[in-house]
Protein backbone atom coordinates (compact mmCIF):
# COMPACT_ATOMS: atom_id res chain seq x y z
CA UNK A 1 0.00 0.00 0.00
CA UNK A 2 3.07 2.41 1.19
CA UNK A 3 4.37 2.32 -2.53
CA UNK A 4 0.98 2.73 -4.35
CA UNK A 5 0.55 5.97 -2.43
CA UNK A 6 3.67 6.91 -3.01
CA UNK A 7 3.51 6.60 -6.25
CA UNK A 8 0.17 8.44 -6.72
CA UNK A 9 1.87 11.20 -4.64
CA UNK A 10 4.57 11.36 -7.29
CA UNK A 11 2.29 11.43 -10.64
CA UNK A 12 0.72 14.33 -9.08
CA UNK A 13 3.86 16.39 -8.77
CA UNK A 14 5.81 15.35 -11.90
CA UNK A 15 2.32 15.98 -14.10
CA UNK A 16 1.56 18.82 -12.13
CA UNK A 17 5.81 20.50 -12.76
CA UNK A 18 4.88 18.75 -16.59
CA UNK A 19 7.46 16.07 -16.70
CA UNK A 20 5.80 13.65 -18.25
CA UNK A 21 8.80 11.00 -18.80
CA UNK A 22 8.94 10.35 -14.61
CA UNK A 23 4.74 11.38 -14.14
CA UNK A 24 4.87 8.43 -16.82
CA UNK A 25 6.87 6.10 -14.61
CA UNK A 26 5.23 6.65 -11.77
CA UNK A 27 1.80 5.75 -13.90
CA UNK A 28 3.63 2.19 -15.11
CA UNK A 29 4.63 1.64 -10.98
CA UNK A 30 0.88 2.91 -9.88
CA UNK A 31 -0.27 -0.15 -12.03
CA UNK A 32 1.99 -2.16 -10.82
CA UNK A 33 0.72 -1.39 -7.58
CA UNK A 34 -2.72 -1.63 -7.98
CA UNK A 35 -2.09 -5.22 -9.38
CA UNK A 36 -0.39 -6.56 -6.67
CA UNK A 37 -2.97 -4.67 -4.16
CA UNK A 38 -5.99 -6.23 -6.62
CA UNK A 39 -4.05 -9.83 -6.24
CA UNK A 40 -3.73 -9.42 -2.23
CA UNK A 41 -7.42 -8.08 -1.48
CA UNK A 42 -9.54 -8.50 -5.16
CA UNK A 43 -12.57 -6.26 -3.78
CA UNK A 44 -10.12 -3.63 -3.20
CA UNK A 45 -12.11 -2.40 -0.08
CA UNK A 46 -8.26 -1.53 1.21
CA UNK A 47 -8.32 1.40 -0.83
CA UNK A 48 -11.48 3.03 0.36
CA UNK A 49 -10.15 4.83 3.56
CA UNK A 50 -7.63 6.43 0.31
CA UNK A 51 -10.59 8.30 -1.00
CA UNK A 52 -9.87 10.62 2.40
CA UNK A 53 -6.79 11.49 2.16
CA UNK A 54 -5.02 14.66 1.98
CA UNK A 55 -3.50 14.20 -1.22
CA UNK A 56 -5.76 14.62 -4.08
CA UNK A 57 -3.72 12.65 -6.35
CA UNK A 58 -3.56 9.65 -3.97
CA UNK A 59 -7.39 10.66 -3.91
CA UNK A 60 -8.37 10.94 -8.02
CA UNK A 61 -6.31 7.39 -8.51
CA UNK A 62 -8.15 5.59 -5.84
CA UNK A 63 -11.54 7.30 -6.98
CA UNK A 64 -10.33 6.01 -10.60
CA UNK A 65 -9.75 2.54 -9.22
CA UNK A 66 -13.24 2.22 -7.43
CA UNK A 67 -15.33 3.53 -10.10
CA UNK A 68 -16.81 0.28 -10.43
CA UNK A 69 -16.64 -1.11 -7.40
CA UNK A 70 -17.39 1.83 -5.68
CA UNK A 71 -19.16 3.84 -7.67
CA UNK A 72 -21.12 6.66 -5.41
CA UNK A 73 -17.84 7.13 -3.45
CA UNK A 74 -15.82 7.34 -6.43
CA UNK A 75 -17.69 9.61 -8.02
CA UNK A 76 -18.12 11.53 -4.91
CA UNK A 77 -14.78 12.18 -4.71
CA UNK A 78 -13.90 13.29 -8.43
CA UNK A 79 -16.51 15.86 -7.84
CA UNK A 80 -14.88 16.79 -5.25
CA UNK A 81 -11.36 16.61 -6.86
CA UNK A 82 -13.03 18.18 -9.89
CA UNK A 83 -13.78 21.88 -7.83
CA UNK A 84 -10.46 22.13 -7.22
CA UNK A 85 -7.68 23.34 -9.61
CA UNK A 86 -4.99 21.77 -11.58
CA UNK A 87 -4.15 19.28 -13.59
CA UNK A 88 -4.87 16.58 -11.02
CA UNK A 89 -8.63 18.99 -11.08
CA UNK A 90 -8.93 19.03 -15.04
CA UNK A 91 -8.47 15.02 -14.46
CA UNK A 92 -10.93 13.99 -12.52
CA UNK A 93 -13.55 16.59 -14.40
CA UNK A 94 -12.27 14.35 -17.25
CA UNK A 95 -12.95 10.97 -15.91
CA UNK A 96 -16.46 12.25 -14.59
CA UNK A 97 -16.97 13.10 -18.05
CA UNK A 98 -16.15 10.10 -19.43
CA UNK A 99 -17.60 7.83 -17.17
CA UNK A 100 -21.31 9.73 -17.74
CA UNK A 101 -21.27 9.17 -20.89
CA UNK A 102 -20.09 5.94 -20.39
CA UNK A 103 -17.07 5.88 -22.72
CA UNK A 104 -14.29 5.63 -19.97
CA UNK A 105 -11.86 2.82 -20.85
CA UNK A 106 -10.25 0.12 -17.83
CA UNK A 107 -8.34 -1.78 -21.21
CA UNK A 108 -5.00 -0.81 -19.59
CA UNK A 109 -5.96 -1.85 -16.51
CA UNK A 110 -5.49 -5.63 -17.73
CA UNK A 111 -2.12 -5.35 -19.20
Amino acid sequence: MDKYIENTILHGEWIEKGDYKKANQAFNDILINFNILKKENSSLENLVPLLNNKNNSVRYWTAFFLLRSKEILAVKTLEDISDKKGIVAFSARTTLKEWKNKSLSFDFLSK
